[in-house]
């Protein structure tokens, strides 16, 4: 219980305290009173510890102590040594370290999960039973997950999406695992890298030439033959994010915590096609779309021609990406209060809009043909101008066609 612990008259000193001071015994009184002096030396002690721990470490300590102060202060220097010299921080890894893990302990309630109640698996896991099995078997078969010497490859897994589910701490980790900080920290790296492995193969189109009508569209009147070369959807999302605390400023955006910016690609089987993540939350959804469509190493799905993904206002309108009429309400709350399809957009104008982008669009391709022997440098801003009023063009037909449909 006192392990650790230094103790002259009225100071104490435990591990807890950081490193034991060198001035700790400077004010220690190591005169002896005259009248004890004989009864002191009559009650000179010899202690002779033999003491053995179970991690079969055998320590013999004969120490001698006289009744005189400078013994007892050279006795109690000889544990300076053993002492953290760098305070708590160092300690507690060393404490780590030397903490004894418990394997069966973490299989155990692994176990409990698995073949318990379905809900403890969605609480802990946050997936099915059957859909952990299936991932198991996946990374083991195709991403040589491998058990291994200490530790299964259920546990590893475990670990993983424990620690992604609910958030928990290293430390919480240890408690719940009974294992060390380094080995869950190990074996987490472990599962990422085959999880990212995965994860490249399966966040893809199922058809990446997109050749054919998604059956959501084809039937359904709603949507066809109104958005029939529609292929997705693009949006960002903000997701909390854990950082130290001097690297937080960056991803702090409107929501006044630490976020990241995600772009993702959803089609419309409702799966995701493809993920941007990584980016700070104040960083605007047009930079990551940019870099996400330039940058071949993302290999991002572009769409075919004539194909084209519904976007929201924060991204450019550009060839292959079709946004909103700008400042018109289109998010799903104002649908659902049932406002009337005049008050987003009246045939009158949508027809004007029409009429007035193809005269521009005939003006544009008129000054092109003229100015043959101009310099390239607004080749760039022409061709997006150019794929702006094509995918005006688009939108204004989409727009009429739905008018006329009512």
């Amino acid at each position: 219980m006192f392990m650790g612990i230094v103790a002259t008259g009225d100071k104490a000193w435990a591990p807890s305290s950081g490193t034991l001071r060198s001035d700790f015994f400077e004010d220690v009184n190591n005169e002896i009173p005259e009248e004890n002096e004989e009864e002191n030396v009559r009650n000179d002690v010899h202690i002779l510890n033999d003491v053995h721990i179970s991690n079969d470490v055998h320590i013999s300590n004969d120490v001698q102590i006289d009744g005189n102060a400078d013994n007892m202060s050279q006795a109690t220097s000889s544990l300076t040594p053993v002492m953290d010299p760098y305070g708590i921080p160092e300690a507690v890894k060393v404490l780590d370290s030397m903490s004894e893990e418990v394997p069966e302990a973490s299989e155990t309630w692994i176990r409990e999960v698995l073949d318990g109640h379905e809900s403890l698996c969605m609480i802990n896991f946050r997936m099915s039973k059957m859909v952990f099995t299936s991932l198991l078997r996946v990374l083991e078969t195709r991403y040589n997950l491998q058990t291994s010497r200490n530790i299964s490859s259920t546990e590893m897994l475990g670990i993983f999406l424990y620690i992604l589910g609910t958030g928990a701490k290293v430390s919480q980790c240890r408690e719940r695992f009974q294992r060390s900080g380094s080995t869950i920290s190990r074996h987490f790296a472990i599962v990422l890298e085959k999880v990212s492995r995965m994860a490249t193969d399966l966040i893809a189109p199922e058809d990446p030439f997109f050749s054919s009508i998604p059956k959501q569209i084809l039937n359904d009147s709603r949507y066809m033959p109104h958005f029939k070369d529609c292929i997705g959807a693009i949006d960002g999302t903000l997701i909390a994010a854990i950082l130290p605390p001097n690297e937080q400023v960056p991803y702090i955006g409107r929501k006044g915590i630490p976020t990241q910016n995600v772009m993702a690609v959803c089609d419309f089987n409702m799966c995701f096609t493809f993920v941007m993540a990584g980016w700070e939350g104040s960083a605007h959804d047009t930079r990551i779309f940019l870099d996400a469509i330039r940058d071949p190493k993302y290999k991002f799905p572009h769409p075919p021609n004539g194909k084209y993904y519904l976007v929201d206002s924060g991204y450019p309108q550009m060839k292959g990406y079709l946004g909103p009429y700008r400042g018109q309400r289109y998010h799903l709350p104002d649908f659902r209060r049932g406002r009337p399809v005049s008050d987003f957009m009246k045939y009158e104008d949508i027809n004007w809009a029409y009429k007035n982008i193809i005269h521009s669009e005939n003006a544009h391709g008129r000054e092109s043909d003229d100015d043959d022997d101009d310099d390239d440098d607004g080749d760039d801003s022409e061709s997006n101008n150019s794929s702006d009023f094509e995918m005006e063009l688009t939108r204004n037909a989409i727009a009429s066609s739905l008018m006329n449909s009512l």
